[in-house]
């Protein structure tokens, strides 16, 4: 019981001087001068430094709800267009990639940034993409659905 009782107080001990070394820099700098006496640390400075992160986001605003672009009923070859609005900010450049699926090819989808963007600069970048579907006479009737994927990268 002695042993480790006497082991609990070294630990405690060491945890406390350890917290002891973490203790901020204090520093008193003299006044000085006539008539009015003044203090500075002009020959050392407080110098202010920090790591920044990496960080880049995407914001995708679409005119409906839950992340959709909907154009309900359409004839085919009755070309129709629907705007999203893309939002990228970063801290480093960055490349967009663009990736189509599900069921673009039948429903004759486009975007303006399908071919995605290159060595965009950092800071922020707001773009609108307009996505058109032309449907083709070779598509079925019935129910379609497209997903567009825009993946950001930074360099």
């Amino acid at each position: 019981m002695r042993k480790t009782v006497l082991i609990g107080v070294l630990a405690t001990a060491m945890l406390f001087g350890i917290v002891g070394l973490a203790v901020a820099d204090s520093v008193e700098y003299p006044g000085s001068g006539n008539p009015l006496s003044t203090a500075t640390n002009s020959a050392s400075p407080v110098q202010v430094k920090a790591t920044v992160n990496p960080k880049i986001t995407l914001t995708i605003d679409t005119p409906d709800p839950s992340q959709e672009v909907f154009f309900g009923t359409v004839d085919p070859e009755d070309p129709q267009t629907a705007n999203v609005e893309l939002k990228v900010k970063s801290n480093k450049s960055w490349d967009m990639t663009v990736d189509k699926g599900g069921n673009d090819t039948e429903l004759g989808l486009t975007t303006t940034y399908e071919n995605g963007m290159t060595n965009q600069p950092k800071g922020t970048w707001i773009g609108t993409d307009t996505y058109t579907i032309d449907i083709p006479y070779s598509t079925d009737p019935g129910d379609y659905i497209a997903t567009v994927q825009y993946t950001v990268t930074q360099k």
